[in-house]
């Protein structure tokens, strides 16, 4: 190495020294022995002294003459030539309070009160913030889902809403109760020995079943051998089978021109259903609820659909009213229903040792339906 190059280095060096020199003389005494030991000693302490290969280089050399000259007083420990051997008492002078080793425990009690308040504002901000982005969109789709309602008219998408209604839900035709009347009617009563126990229709499935009860001479042979081809039959039990056929019912849509209103519903069928009422043990006609109708939707620049309100100052939504009817089952034969009614269930119930009478007879019925009104 040049001699130049070495003055240059020598002379970068006493700088270093001198600027620590005046760093810690700066210092109080007690303060520059914390430092020296906590910071001093560790990456910034071998980044001026030591080279690569682990031993002090010429310019750590000076440095730490440097230092020397500075802290003359202070004991050198370690293991070069002109260093002094660490005595046994001089650790035990260091085991202080401070120096004690604890475990490290971490309780909300030891959580400064600074940090608390730090943790609650953060809290507070990230939940004023969520609840102020949820009403912005919440406000957002509302007005976009009225300028959408707005724009589409919602008497023509109720009217299209009704018409799809009123095409996917089937009433009896005006011929379609005494035909399911005639199917009952025409039901075998004790076929191969077997009794009739009672008849359960529903038009809505198109199927009718008849459950017999075995007498004593009677067997599953002598059943099969009476009952149509076409009936499947299964047996419950021993004593008990039910037999099942197809019940072909004229239907047709609801017809929404033809919906009668409550009012003409009580002046001019209900008259006549009171004239057949002596033939009758009870008719019972509920009064009007809501039906239940798909509503349009209406989506918001989001894609959230959002039913549309009905229009009820231009337009009349249909209602429903229950409809139960007993007694004979001769005497279902002069009930008119009203248009657009739906028949789901006539039950009939036989009884061999019942007398006849006005409504009285050995085939008791109930008829349960409902009528689609205005």
């Amino acid at each position: 190495m040049a001699v130049s190059q070495q003055n240059r280095l020598r002379f970068r060096a006493i700088l270093i020294a001198r600027d620590v020199k005046w760093l810690l003389g700066g210092m109080p005494e007690r303060f520059a022995k914390r430092a020296a030991r906590r910071w001093l000693m560790g990456p910034l302490l071998r980044w001026l002294f030591l080279a690569p290969d682990g031993r002090p280089h010429r310019a750590g050399e000076i440095v730490l003459a440097e230092l020397r000259d500075r802290f003359s007083t202070l004991v050198i420990y370690g293991d070069a030539d002109d260093a002094v051997r660490l005595p046994a008492e001089a650790l035990v002078a260091e085991m202080t309070a401070d120096t004690e080793l604890r475990p490290a425990t971490l309780t909300l009690s030891t959580v400064p009160p600074a940090w608390w308040a730090a943790a609650a504002l953060m809290l507070a901000y990230g939940l004023w913030n969520l609840g102020t982005n949820w009403w912005a969109e919440r406000e957002a789709a509302r007005r976009a889902a009225a300028e959408q309602a707005a724009e589409l008219d919602p008497v023509a998408a109720w009217h299209e809403a009704l018409n799809r209604w009123a095409e996917g839900l089937l009433v009896l035709a005006p011929a379609g109760l005494p035909a399911i009347l005639d199917a009952i009617v025409h039901t075998p009563v004790d076929p191969g020995r077997w009794r009739l126990a009672e008849i359960d229709c529903r038009p809505a499935a198109g199927a009718c079943t008849a459950r017999y009860r075995r007498s004593r001479l009677a067997d599953n042979a002598t059943l099969l051998a009476a009952l149509p081809a076409e009936w499947s039959v299964r047996w419950i039990d021993l004593d008990t089978a039910e037999a099942q056929w197809r019940l072909e019912v004229p239907r047709q849509p609801v017809q929404l021109a033809a919906l009668a209103t409550t009012t003409q519903l009580e002046t001019i069928w209900m008259p006549a259903a009171q004239g057949l009422r002596p033939a009758l043990t009870g008719i019972d006609v509920r009064s009007a609820a809501e039906t239940v109708i798909p509503a349009p939707m209406v989506r918001d620049r989001n894609g959230a659909a959002t039913p549309l309100p009905f229009p009820n100052q231009a337009m009349a939504r249909p209602r429903e009213r229950a409809l139960v009817v007993n007694g004979p089952l001769r005497s279902l034969y002069g009930l008119d229903l009203p248009v657009n009614t739906v028949v789901e269930q006539v039950q009939v119930r036989h009884q061999e040792a019942a007398q006849s009478g006005l409504a009285a007879s050995p085939l008791m019925s109930t008829l349960r339906g409902t009528i689609y009104v205005r």
